[in-house]
């Protein structure tokens, strides 16, 4: 709706979130698109839950204008996936997070869903 410019933007803001919500250890990645990856080595589901909620609600707040336009809300929908609970590979953690994003993304509001 407001171009390439403004979704920038939003992306930065984005990735600002996570990186604040991770610990030292802990990366985020953006994969394509408005997607991203955020990989926490040696944290379990409670953690994995508490980060993710801590940067669902980061974005929330974000309040981004652009050429004088306020974008309105922006809001996220979070998939997670632990090991081994969720997989032992690269590749089975990866679906089983992709997984729960698109059950996220299908309550249609801003929200959690461990895989």
């Amino acid at each position: 709706s407001f171009g390439h410019d403004a979704g920038d933007l939003v992306l930065r803001e984005a990735a600002r979130a996570l990186k604040s919500a991770g610990r030292k250890s802990d990366f985020a990645c953006r994969l394509g698109g408005e997607e991203f990856v955020m990989v926490m080595p040696d944290a379990g589901l409670d953690i994995l839950l508490a980060r993710a909620e801590a940067v669902r609600l980061a974005i929330k707040e974000i309040s981004v204008s652009y050429g004088g336009t306020h974008l309105g809300p922006i809001s996220i929908s979070i998939g997670v996936a632990c090991y081994p609970q969720h997989g032992n590979t690269l590749e089975a953690l990866g679906r089983a997070a992709d997984a729960a994003l698109y059950r996220a993304k299908a309550n249609g509001r801003d929200c959690v869903v461990a895989a």
